[in-house]
C-alpha cells in the first residue's frame, strides 16, 4: 500500500544520515518494512505514522522517515490515517469561535463535516472528503495536553508551547436600551459592578436600582488587572449569553460582557477622570485604545504538528479565517484604517503643546500627520522605557505581515511615538523618538530584504496626543505607545 506524505528528502539520504543498514535482512516478528520504488528498504517495530512521517524502532534505535512514495509491508502497517486533536476553550464564546474556525477551515478544503453534540454544544467535529472517512477529528474537552483557545494570557507561554493570535475581543460594560446612561468612568464601572451604587441616580441615570448580572468564567487577566469583582448579591449565570440576555431585558441591568456576546445589550463608553475614553468598537479594540481590550490566542505545542493540524495553523492567517472570526462576533486581526474623528488628532491640545516648552511639536505633528491616515495598530510600552510590553508581539507581527503582503509597497508609513505626561516634556519627546525607532527595528527584523518596499519612518511626538487620561495608571499605560500612520503621499486605502 502506498501512503501519502510531504515532499521530503530521499529515503537513501535519510537512511545514510541514520547510519542504517540496507536490507535485505531477516524480518523479525511484529515488524514492518518500508520500501522505496527503487527497492531500498528499512525494517523495524512500528511506532507511529502521522500521515507524513513514519516512526519505527530499528536495531539502531528509533528513527523518523518521510513517507513520500514509500510502501509499508507488515501486519502493523497503518490503514487510513486519521489525525486527532483535542481542543479546550476558556468560555462558551471562545468555544463558539473555535467551532466557527473549524467549520470554515473544512469548507476551504471542500470537506464534509460531521458534528457530535451534547447539551452544551459540539463535543467532536470530524471532517474529510466523505463523512464515513474523516481525515481530521477534533474533540472538545478540558485536557492538559489539549490545544487551548484562551483570552489574553498576559505572559509568555510555558516552555514547549506557542501562542498563535486568532482574534481580538473586549469586555464591555453594558446596559439595557431603556437606560439613559451612555458612559461610565472605569472607576465607576468597577464600583457599580461591586454593588457600591444602589441605583443609577449616582451614575448619571434614573432612580431605578442597579441590578448586576455576572457570568461564571468571566474572571481572568482583564478583571484581575483592573480589580473588577462582582457584587456578592449579583445574579450569577452559567452561560455568558444568558447574562447578556438578562442585562438586555432588565431596565436597571448592568453587566460586563465580551463584545462577542453582547447581543442586544448596549455597550457604554469607558472614560477616565479627564473625560477621555473609548467605546469597545473594532478600531479601538485593534489598537488597544479601549482599556478592556484583549486578544484570543490558540496555545499549541511548539514542536512540529501533524500535516493537517499544520495546515489549520497556516490557514488561520487567511481571509477565510478573518471572515469566520467576524461571523463569530469577534474582531479579526486584519489591518484597517481608523475613521477620522477617532484617530486621536482631536486630542492634540494646542495650549497644552505650547505649555510644554518644547518648540515645534505642533508644527511637526501637523506636517507629518495632518493629511495622513492612522492604521489600527498600536504598540504599548513599559513605564519610562523603550521596551514594548508583551502584547506588542501581536501588533508588530500584524504590521510586518501587512507589509510583507505588498499592501503598502511604494507607500510611506510613519511610526509615531508618544509618551505619558510624567517627567519633563523634553525627556518625553526623546523617549517617544526612541520608542518609534525601537519598533522600526523590530518590524524590519521580521522582514526579508525583498519585502522592504515600504518606507518606515520613526517620529517622536512626546506627550502631545493622549488617547486616555494622564494621572491614572491605566490611562498612562495607554498613552505610552507607537502608532502607525499611512502618510498623505501614500495610497489612501
Amino acid at each position: 500500500m502506498t501512503l501519502p506524505g510531504a515532499q521530503m528528502g530521499s529515503l537513501r539520504s535519510l537512511l545514510t544520515a541514520a547510519a542504517l543498514a540496507i536490507l535485505p535482512a531477516p524480518v523479525l516478528a511484529e515488524t514492518v518494512t518500508l520500501r522505496s520504488p527503487s527497492g531500498l528498504a528499512i525494517s523495524g517495530a512500528f511506532v507511529a505514522y502521522d500521515g507524513e512521517f513514519y516512526r519505527i524502532d530499528t536495531d539502531h534505535g528509533e528513527v523518523t522517515v518521510a513517507g513520500t512514495d514509500l510502501t509499508c509491508e507488515g501486519s502493523d502497517c497503518p490503514g487510513d490515517v486519521i489525525e486527532r486533536l483535542t481542543f479546550a476553550a476558556a468560555d462558551s464564546s471562545v468555544k463558539r469561535l473555535a467551532v466557527a474556525l473549524l467549520r470554515a477551515f473544512a469548507a476551504s478544503q471542500d470537506w464534509r463535516v460531521v458534528e457530535t453534540h451534547d447539551e452544551a454544544g459540539p463535543v467532536e467535529i470530524a471532517m474529510g472528503e466523505a463523512p464515513e472517512h474523516p481525515g481530521f477529528v477534533v474533540s472538545f474537552r478540558d485536557d492538559p495536553a489539549a490545544w487551548r483557545f484562551r483570552r489574553d494570557p498576559g505572559r509568555l507561554p510555558p516552555t514547549g508551547w506557542r501562542d498563535t493570535p486568532v482574534a481580538f475581543d473586549a469586555l464591555v460594560p453594558a446596559v439595557s436600551v431603556e437606560n439613559q446612561v451612555t458612559g461610565l468612568t472605569l472607576l465607576g464601572v468597577r464600583a457599580a459592578l461591586a454593588g457600591e451604587f444602589p441605583d443609577w441616580l449616582g451614575l448619571g441615570g434614573g432612580e431605578m436600582p442597579v441590578i448586576v448580572h455576572w457570568a461564571e468564567g468571566l474572571a481572568g487577566p482583564l478583571t484581575e488587572r483592573y480589580g473588577i469583582v462582582p457584587d456578592a448579591a449579583a445574579t450569577m449565570h452559567e452561560d455568558i449569553g444568558d447574562a447578556a440576555d438578562a442585562v438586555a431585558r432588565t431596565p436597571g441591568g448592568l453587566g460586563l460582557l465580551p463584545l462577542s456576546e453582547i447581543g442586544s445589550a448596549v455597550p457604554l463608553v469607558v472614560t477616565g477622570p479627564c473625560g477621555r475614553g473609548a467605546v469597545g468598537v473594532p478600531p479601538a479594540i485593534r489598537t488597544g485604545d479601549y482599556p478592556l481590550s484583549e486578544t484570543v490566542f490558540l496555545r499549541h505545542p511548539a514542536r512540529r504538528s501533524p500535516p493537517l493540524a499544520r495546515s489549520f495553523l497556516d490557514w488561520l492567517d487567511s481571509p477565510g479565517a478573518e471572515a469566520a472570526v467576524r461571523r463569530a462576533g469577534f474582531v479579526d486581526l486584519r489591518v484597517g484604517i481608523v475613521p477620522r474623528g477617532r484617530d486621536g488628532r482631536q486630542e492634540a491640545d494646542p495650549l497644552a503643546l505650547a505649555s510644554t516648552g518644547v518648540g515645534g511639536i505642533e508644527t511637526s505633528m501637523q506636517a507629518e500627520l495632518g493629511g495622513a491616515r492612522r492604521l489600527d495598530i498600536a504598540i504599548r510600552f513599559r513605564d519610562g522605557s523603550s521596551l514594548p510590553d508583551l502584547a506588542a508581539r501581536v501588533q508588530i507581527a500584524r504590521l510586518a505581515r501587512a507589509i510583507a503582503s505588498g499592501r503598502f509597497d511604494g507607500d510611506r508609513l510613519i511610526l509615531a511615538g508618544f509618551s505619558d505626561a510624567n517627567g519633563a516634556a523634553a525627556t518625553n519627546l526623546q523617549l517617544s523618538q526612541r520608542r518609534a525607532e525601537a519598533i522600526r527595528a523590530a518590524v524590519l527584523a521580521e522582514l526579508v530584504t525583498g519585502e522592504r518596499l515600504t518606507a518606515l519612518e520613526a517620529r517622536g511626538f512626546g506627550e502631545a496626543m493622549p488617547v486616555a487620561c494622564n494621572g491614572v495608571d491605566w490611562g498612562e499605560s495607554l498613552n505610552r505607545r507607537v502608532e502607525v500612520w499611512l502618510a498623505e503621499d501614500g495610497d489612501q486605502r
